[in-house]
Parts: structure tokens; sequence; C-alpha cells
């Protein structure tokens, strides 16, 4: 007996998804120019993610990018989300190949938070849930939601803790969002650097601290090279 297929293909035009406009992501001039430059030099190699209404959860500044370079027709792939969709170009090859992927390691370098907009979600979800769990499966570890969730913390738990559900105890200092976008970039620049995407933000940090201390002599009242 054959095997049910659990997805569905059809072909839509790109105006009939609609943009979150919640989303925390943002991009600025210069992150949308590599992104509309990667698309016109290598066409589409990215998927889009778009939930029930067709609402683009995942992608907004691919599918933004596209439609400033006219490109509409969209190949849609109807799925319940066991299966991986993967877009297949085998036409990249060798050096051009790479320079994709330089593309689009830079375009994602470039984007950044609405920290203030993130923060705001992220409270609205946890309360709902009256728990963290829920956003603890995005990614955020209990140290990195504890500044952004502020006051609140999960019903039966004191702020501390909650940050001490984090491995070792971890502390936090406060950062302006303008530094916190600076400190992520640096993380994501150490990640490509050691090839692993796992390393966690304070793991990249005490890196990145270890690097420029083993090139800079520490004296009291200063530093000196």
């Amino acid at each position: 007996m054959a095997k049910k297929k659990k997805y569905r293909v059809s072909e839509h035009s790109i105006h009939e998804y609609t943009f979150d406009e919640d989303n925390p992501r943002k991009r600025d001039a210069k992150a949308r120019s590599a992104l509309e430059q990667s698309l016109r030099h290598f066409g589409a190699v990215r998927s889009l993610g778009a939930t029930k209404g067709r609402v683009i959860r995942a992608g907004n500044g691919t599918a933004r990018a596209a439609l400033a370079g006219e490109i509409t027709e969209v190949i849609e792939v109807e799925t319940d989300g066991s299966q991986l969709v993967v877009v297949y170009r085998p036409d990249l090859d060798g050096s051009k190949a790479a320079l994709y992927r330089e593309a689009d390691n830079r375009a994602s370098d470039l984007a950044t938070y609405d920290y203030e907009r993130l923060a705001e979600e992220l409270r609205r979800r946890a309360e709902e849930a009256g728990t963290t769990e829920a956003i603890e499966a995005v990614g955020w570890e209990p140290h990195e939601l504890a500044p952004l969730l502020g006051a609140w913390t999960p019903q039966g738990k004191t702020s501390e803790e909650f940050v001490a559900q984090s491995p070792r105890h971890s502390r936090y200092f406060v950062v302006t969002m303008e530094q916190y976008e600076v400190v992520m970039r640096a993380v994501e620049a150490m990640r490509r650097v050691e090839s692993d995407a796992s390393i966690s933000p304070g793991r990249a940090m005490e890196l990145i601290s270890a690097d420029y201390l083993s090139g800079v002599q520490i004296e009291e009242g200063g530093a000196s090279e």
C-alpha cells in the first residue's frame, strides 16, 4: 500500500500572502539592500514559512526583497511539519554556490531586533501561558529572557530562581538596545569563526574577551598593548 503523501504543492502569487507586521526582526537600508542584491545575483534559494491564513512568519525580509526585485511567483508546499522542505538549486555550483553561502551569512548578520517589540511579544506570550516553557522553545535561555521579560516571572518563582534555571547560575548585566545589537553581531561572527552555530552568547563573549585579553596587558589604572 502506497504511503499517503503529507504535502500538497500549488502555485500562487506573493500578493496572496500577508506580512507579519508584528515581527520584531528588523532590517535597515543596508540590510535590505544586501537581500535584494543576493536575489538579483543568485535568485531565490531560501524558502519562506507561512502559517494559517498565509501569514509569512519566517522570511519577511526575503519576501519584501523579492517584491522589490519583481519576483512574485510562489511554489507553495502545504505540509504538516513532519518533513523538511528543501529548495534545490543544482544550477548553483562551485564558486557561485560558495558566494551564495557568504551572501546568505551576511544578510543574516545585518538583520537586528526591535528589542522593545520583542520584549513586549515575549511578555505577552509568557503571561498567556503563565510559564516560560513555550517561549524557551524559540531559543532564548532563562538568563537571556530575564532582562527581556523585566519584572515578569513565572508563577510561583522569584526573579532570582528564574535566572538560576540557566546553566551555572549565569549572571547578566544591562546594556542598551543599541549595545545589545552590536554584541549579538559579535556573537554571530564568533559562531562563524568557530564553525559552531550552537555556541551560546555567553560562551561567544567569553571567547571574544579572551582573544582581546590575550593581546592586551591589563595594568592598574588602564590597559596597554
